[in-house]
């Protein structure tokens, strides 16, 4: 049978392997970890470079659109006042001179 002091001996051996198999699994855990913050550090990298393109994209729509309504605003209104120019020039030759 096994006395007090081969007892406390063992205790201390099994005490240092769990020890070091924990610091270990702690290291590796750690090293995991590490990977999986670089990795998802990197896919919302990519995931942001994506939308800003994306709203870069978005953006030249629609100051494409902007500018076609300008456009086509313009061209109507300058319509208008070629009508109502031309019912003046109507009217006023209309008119009997006093």
């Amino acid at each position: 049978m096994l006395d007090q002091k081969d007892l406390e001996l063992l205790q201390g051996m099994m005490e240092s392997v769990v020890g070091s198999r924990f610091a270990e699994s702690e290291e590796r855990m750690n090293a995991k970890i590490a990977e999986s913050e670089e990795r998802m550090n990197a896919r919302v990298a990519e995931s942001e470079e994506r939308m800003v393109a994306r709203i870069a994209e978005s953006e030249e729509r629609m100051n494409a659109r902007t500018a076609e309504s300008e456009n086509l605003l313009l061209e109507e209104m300058d319509r208008m006042q070629t009508n109502i120019t031309n019912r003046i020039v109507k009217i006023d030759s209309c008119l009997i001179p006093v």
